[in-house]
C-alpha cells in the first residue's frame, strides 16, 4: 500500500510566507493541502495559493474575528478524516517550511508504523534564521537527542524520554485520529501542541512512536523574538496551561506512565527557566498570579514520582532546581532521609589555595519541627566538630520557597548525621544520562526495514562530544565537584590577570592593578584589553603590562595565571576566556558597583572564588541566612571598591561645581533600537534638563552625558552625536567630582556619587518594579526621587543639591589595601609570593 499524506496549514493575517510554505509541501506523496484561513486577509492569501497549486483546498473559519490555530487545525482535520486519499496527516505553520524530500524520507518508516502500532512519527525540528540576506539552518531544539540513533521505532516503556511537543514536526495516522476523536483545544495558544500529543497517545493506547531523522521541519525564527518568548508577558500564560492541560494530564490516572511524567517535567522545567532568567518577564506579572502559578506547579509535582525526577535527563537541570522538584514530589515525606531531599551530602572540589572544603545538602522546612535547619551532628575521629562557616539558602519558585539549601565549610571532611540519618558525602554527578534502547530491540527495528539516517553515527558522536563538553564547562564555571586539583607550578603562581571589560578599562581592575603592581613587584601583573579600545594607548603610555584580547599570548597568560581579578564576568570577551577556567585558578570578582538589587539569578550559577562588597547591608544580603544567594562568608569579603579610593582622592582636590552628570543605566532593548528610537530615548534625558537648566541658581550649569560601556558601540553604529559633553569610562571620575548632582535611574553611578558626597536624583517611577528593588538606595541620605517628565520636581531637587553643596563621603578610603590583604592572607598565596 502506498502511504499518502495530507497537510493542514492554518494561516492568519497577510500570510506573506504562505506560498513558500505551500510550495515546500508539494510532493507526489501529498494528496491534499488544506489551507485554513482565520481572517479576510488570510483568505485572500490562501486563494492566491490555490490558483498556483492544484493540491490546495481553501477553508475559512466561521464567525467574525480570529478563532486561533486550534480551531483552524480542527477544521482542517474534519475536512481530511474519513477520506480514502490519505493515510497520514501533517501540520505546517504558514511561516515555516518542510525541507526538500521531507515526505520521501518519511515514506519508509510510516509504511511499517501500523505493524509496529506507532500512530505518530516525530521529525527533526530545525531553526531557520534570515538576516542580511543570509539563511542559517541549525538544530538547537532541546529534544534533538531523539534522532541521534537514526530513524527507528521507539518503545515508550523502554525510552520514555522520547516525547513530542510540536505537532508540526510530526505526522499522525489518520485512522487512529478518526478512532480516538482527539482534537485541538481551542482558545489557547500555549502548549496546545503538547496537549494534543499527550491526549492522542493516551487515547490511542500507543506503546511505540516513530522517529525519522531524515525529515526536517524548518521553524522560522522571527526577528525581534518569537511568540513563545512574548507569551510570558501575558498573565494567563502562568495559569491557563495548568488549568487546561498540565493538571488534567497529572490527574489522568493514578499511575502516570513514565513518558507522561517526563512530558510534565519538561513543561515544568520551562517555567523554572523563566523564573531563573536574569531579566525575567515574570518581574512585571502581578504577584497574586505568580502565587497561583506556584500553587498549580506544586499540585502537578505532587503527582510525580521522585525516582523519575532524579533520573530526568531531557534537559539539563541545575542541582538546586532538581532538588526543588524533589521537595514537592509525591513521595517526598516517605523518603527515609526526609526532610533531606537527596540521599547524599554534595561535596565540592577543594581549591589548593583554600584550607576549607564546601559541602551542601537540601531539605524541606516542613520537616524541621519549627527550626530553620534540621538537627545536625558532625563528627570526626569520634568527636563532634563544628562547621567553620554555615548558612542556609532559600530557593524559591516565583517568590514561593520550595526547598532550602544548607551550605557548610569544614577543614576536615566530617561524618554527617541529619535528623538522625547518616548521609554520605559524594561529588555531584551532574545531569543523568539518557537511557538507551535494548540492543535486541534495536536490531529488530533495523531488520524491519527502517533505515538509519545518513550520518547518524557521526551525528551521534558529535552530540555525545557536545554533551561531554557541556558537562566539563558546567563543572568549571559553576564550581561543581571535580577531581583533586593539580598543583600549580611556581611560574603560574606569579601571574595575576586583570580585566575590566574587553573594550574598556577605568574600573576596579585598573584601580587595583595600579596599587598591587607597586606593592607586589614579585608578581607579574597583566591587564587584558582590546587593542581597539580607546584606553589602550593611555595605559600603554603609563607602562601597564597589556595583553591584547583575542591573542594567543592572552590565552597563554590567562591559562597560567594564579589569580584573575575581573570587574565584569559577563563581558563577552571575558566570559569566552572563563570557559577555560581551571580548578586551581582563583577567580576574584571585584565588581563594578554596589549590589542594590536582587542579582542572585545572575550570580548563583557562576563560579566566584572571592567577591568584594562595600556596604554592610550588601554583605549581609549575600551571606546572611535565608538569602537567595549561595555565596557565604568564605567567598565574600567587605573591602570596598578600589576605584573609590582614587575617586575620593580626586574629589579632595576638585573645588569646581559646574556640571550636572546625566547617567542613565544600560537598557538592553537599546541594542536593537533604531536610530530614531535611540535619539528619542536620549532626548528624554537631555530634554528634561534643558527645561530647567537656565532657571535660578542653575544658570551656567552644563550637562554631561555618561555613555555606558555597553552603549558605546551602538552609538557609533548609528552615527549619533550628542548635543552636549559626553564622558566614557576613565573620563567619568573627573566629570563626577565637578558635578552639582548626578541624575540617574538605576545606574551604579549613583553609588559613585554618594561615595564622594555628590547628591543623587533618581529619575524613575517610585512604584515601578525597578524602584522597589532599590530600597536601600532610595532610603539613603542625599537621594531624591523624581518621576520622569516632572520638570518642577527636577528643578526643586537640582536647586536643593546646588545650595546644599557636597555632602560627607559615604565610603571609607583604603579599599585597595583591604583587598590586597584579603588576597595575600592565604597559605598558598603567601608561598606564591615568596
Amino acid at each position: 500500500m502506498c502511504e499518502m499524506f495530507s497537510v493542514v496549514i492554518p494561516v492568519a493575517g497577510e500570510g506573506q510566507l504562505l506560498q513558500a510554505a505551500v510550495e515546500s509541501a508539494v510532493s507526489p506523496l501529498v494528496s491534499r493541502i488544506v489551507v485554513v484561513a482565520d481572517d479576510a486577509a488570510a483568505l485572500r492569501a490562501a486563494r492566491t495559493c490555490a490558483e498556483v497549486f492544484k493540491q490546495v483546498t481553501v477553508l475559512e473559519t466561521p464567525g467574525v474575528g480570529r478563532r486561533g490555530p486550534g480551531a483552524a487545525r480542527n477544521l482542517g482535520l474534519a475536512e481530511i478524516l474519513g477520506r480514502s486519499d490519505s493515510t497520514w496527516l501533517a501540520f505546517l505553520d504558514a511561516d515555516d517550511t518542510y525541507a526538500p524530500g521531507y515526505f520521501e524520507a518519511l515514506a519508509p518508516i510510516v509504511s511499517r508504523a501500523r505493524a509496529e502500532v506507532a500512530p505518530v512519527v516525530h521529525t527533526r525540528l530545525m531553526s531557520l534564521t534570515e538576516r542580511e540576506g543570509q539563511t542559517n539552518i541549525t538544530e538547537v531544539h532541546p529534544l534533538r537527542y531523539r534522532f541521534e540513533q537514526g530513524s527507528r521505532f521507539v518503545s515508550l516503556a523502554q525510552e520514555p524520554h522520547i516525547i513530542g511537543t510540536s505537532v508540526a514536526a510530526a505526522v499522525f495516522d489518520c485512522s487512529t485520529l478518526e478512532d480516538t476523536g482527539v482534537r485541538f483545544t481551542e482558545g489557547i495558544n500555549w502548549s496546545e501542541d503538547s496537549d494534543f500529543m499527550v491526549r492522542f497517545l493516551l487515547a490511542s493506547g500507543a506503546h511505540k512512536v516513530g522517529v525519522c531523522a531524515d525529515a526536517h521541519y524548518r521553524y522560522r525564527v522571527q526577528q525581534g523574538g518569537s511568540t513563545t518568548e512574548s507569551a510570558w508577558t501575558n498573565p494567563l500564560k502562568y495559569t491557563l496551561p495548568f488549568e487546561r492541560f498540565y493538571l488534567p494530564w497529572a490527574h489522568s490516572s493514578a499511575s502516570l506512565p513514565e513518558w507522561l511524567q517526563n512530558q510534565l517535567l519538561y513543561e515544568m522545567s520551562i517555567y523554572l527557566q523563566v523564573d531563573r532568567q536574569v531579566l525575567s518577564p515574570a518581574f512585571d506579572i502581578d504577584q497574586s498570579v505568580l502565587d497561583s502559578c506556584s500553587d498549580y506547579f506544586q499540585q502537578v509535582m505532587g503527582c510525580l514520582d521522585s525516582r523519575i525526577i532524579e533520573s530526568f535527563a531531557l534537559v539539563p537541570l541545575g542541582l538546586d532546581r532538581r532538588q526543588m522538584l524533589l521537595a514537592v514530589s509525591a513521595q517526598v515525606q516517605q523518603l527515609p532521609y526526609y526532610p533531606v531531599t537527596s540521599r547524599q551530602v554534595f561535596r565540592y572540589s577543594k581549591r589548593p589555595w583554600r584550607s576549607l572544603t564546601k559541602f551542601t545538602y537540601f531539605y524541606t522546612v516542613q520537616g524541621c519541627g519549627g527550626r530553620d535547619v534540621p538537627a545536625e551532628v558532625f563528627g570526626h575521629g569520634g568527636q563532634e566538630v563544628a562547621a567553620a562557616e554555615a548558612k542556609w539558602v532559600s530557593h524559591t519558585f516565583f517568590g514561593r520557597e520550595l526547598v532550602r539549601e544548607r551550605i557548610l565549610w569544614f577543614e576536615i571532611e566530617p561524618s554527617f548525621f541529619i535528623n538522625g540519618q547518616s548521609l554520605d558525602a559524594q561529588p555531584y554527578s551532574g545531569t543523568p544520562s539518557l537511557p538507551r534502547a535494548a540492543q535486541g530491540v534495536a536490531s529488530e527495528q533495523v531488520q524491519s526495514g527502517v533505515r538509519e539516517a545518513p550520518g547518524a553515527k557521526v551525528a551521534s558522536l558529535k552530540l555525545r562530544l557536545k554533551k561531554q563538553l557541556w558537562r566539563v564547562k558546567k563543572q568549571l564555571t559553576a564550581d561543581q565537584v571535580s577531581p583533586a586539583p593539580e598543583r600549580l607550578s611556581l611560574a603560574s603562581k606569579s601571574i595575576w590577570f586583570y580585566a575590566d571589560r574587553s573594550h574598556r578599562a577605568g574600573d576596579n581592575a585598573e584601580a587595583f592593578y595600579r596599587h598591587a603592581s607597586q606593592q607586589l613587584p614579585a608578581v607579574r601583573h597583566v591587564f587584558f584589553l582590546s587593542r581597539e579600545s580607546p584606553d589602550w594607548s593611555r595605559l600603554e603610555a603609563e607602562g601597564f603590562d597589556l595583553v591584547a584580547a583575542g591573542s594567543s599570548e592572552c590565552e597563554r597568560l590567562f591559562g597560567e595565571a594564579h589569580t584573575l581579578l575581573l570587574s565584569d564576568i559577563s563581558d563577552s570577551g571575558i566570559s569566552a576566556l572563563l570557559t577555560g577556567l581551571k580548578a586551581h585558578q582563583r577567580l576574584v570578582f571585584v565588581q563594578h558597583g554596589i549590589l542594590r538589587r536582587d542579582h542572585w539569578r545572575w550570580l548563583n550559577p557562576r563560579r566566584i572564588d572571592l567577591m568584594i562588597t562595600t556596604l554592610p547591608e550588601e554583605t549581609e544580603a549575600l551571606i546572611g541566612d535565608g538569602s537567595q544567594y549561595t555565596l557565604t562568608g568564605v567567598e565574600v569579603v567587605q573591602t570596598g571598591l578600589p576605584r573609590h579610593d582614587a575617586l575620593l582622592e580626586l574629589a579632595s582636590t576638585e573645588k569646581r561645581r559646574d556640571r550636572v552628570l546625566l547617567a542613565p543605566t544600560w537598557q538592553p532593548h537599546l541594542l536593537a533600537a533604531s536610530r530614531q528610537e535611540f535619539a528619542q530615548w536620549i532626548d528624554t534625558w537631555l530634554g528634561s534638563f534643558a527645561q530647567v537648566s537656565g532657571q535660578g541658581s542653575l544658570r551656567g550649569l552644563q550637562p554631561v552625558f555618561f555613555v555606558h560601556p555597553n552603549m558605546e558601540s551602538r552609538l557609533g553604529e548609528l552615527g549619533i552625536e550628542l548635543p552636549c559633553e559626553t564622558v566614557f569610562g576613565a573620563d567619568l571620575p573627573a566629570a563626577l567630582v565637578r558635578s552639582v548632582a548626578v541624575v540617574s535611574d538605576v545606574s551604579s553611578i549613583a553609588d559613585e556619587a554618594l561615595a564622594v558626597g555628590v547628591p543623587v536624583i533618581l529619575r524613575l517611577d517610585a512604584d515601578a518594579p525597578a524602584a522597589r528593588r532599590l530600597t536601600s538606595l532610595l532610603e539613603h541620605p542625599g537621594v531624591d526621587v523624581v518621576a520622569p517628565g516632572d520638570e518642577v520636581a527636577l528643578l526643586d531637587a537640582l536647586t536643593r543639591a546646588h545650595e546644599a553643596g557636597r555632602r560627607a563621603p559615604a565610603m571609607e578610603p583604603g579599599a585597595r589595601q583591604r583587598l590586597l590583604k584579603a588576597l595575600t592572607n592565604t597559605q598558598e598565596t603567601r608561598k606564591a609570593l615568596e
